[in-house]
């Protein structure tokens, strides 16, 4: 009975050691998503500022 219980609480650690790296492997997903998407932002904002200075718009 204890090497069951034992064996069940190892199973649970490596589960739960699993379920934290796949947390970790998201969240760092998620930020390099988030970087590349704030890359994309700061490029259109330079390309609207590009645009709004030339003279394509002037009367």
């Amino acid at each position: 009975m204890l090497t069951k219980i034992a064996f069940l609480s190892e199973f649970d650690d490596s589960i739960n050691q699993m379920l934290t790296l796949r947390k970790v492997e998201l969240i760092e997903e998620a930020n390099q998503k988030n970087f590349i998407y704030y890359q994309a932002e700061v490029v259109f904002l330079w390309l609207v500022f590009q645009l709004d200075q030339s003279s394509i718009f002037d009367d």
